[in-house]
């Protein structure tokens, strides 16, 4: 099987798993959110008929779509207590290996990457998460990728395993 029949299966797959334009909408909501859609905003208006001519900064939903996603995810509003486990039992929060793994979490930027990620759940119903090396950072780098910008194949019989 070639790479491009297997990459053809693969998006067939992905096909058949979403609704019907949902690319397209993911895609147009990431957009409003990370207020990068003045062109979206601007066709449509011109569409509708609305709007003054040739302006630069049409009014936006961006900012209000903004503010309602952030009020809702509240999941990281607040970066959540951890503790490590050796044995079944706690480990002392002034442990050389509680320190330690709160340096690892805190080079990942790991609270602003989940606050981030929280907000694109709320957003978007869904958000992929990957970590990548950062030999860079020294550390490890959460990316997020909404479901617009992915292909799945899910396990038949395990729909969470893709």
């Amino acid at each position: 099987m070639t790479f491009a029949d297997m990459l053809k299966k693969l998006q067939d797959a992905d096909l058949a798993t979403k609704p019907s334009g949902a690319d397209q909408e993911w895609g147009q909501l990431a957009a409003y959110y990370d207020d990068q859609s003045r062109l979206q905003t601007a066709k449509a208006l011109e569409d509708l008929g609305m709007g003054l001519a040739a302006n630069q900064l049409p009014i936006d939903i961006g900012p209000l779509l903004r503010q309602v996603v952030d009020r809702a995810a509240t999941v990281y509003r607040r970066p959540p207590s951890r503790f490590l486990l050796r044995d079944g039992e706690r480990l002392a929060e002034d442990s050389t290996e509680h320190q330690s793994f709160l340096g690892i979490l805190e080079d990942a930027q790991y609270d602003v990457a989940w606050r981030r990620i929280d907000r694109r759940r709320t957003l978007l119903g869904q958000d992929i998460v990957r970590l990548y090396p950062s030999d860079q950072r020294r550390s490890v780098v959460l990316r997020s990728f909404g479901p617009q910008q992915v292909l799945r194949m899910p396990d038949p019989a395990n729909g969470d395993l893709m």
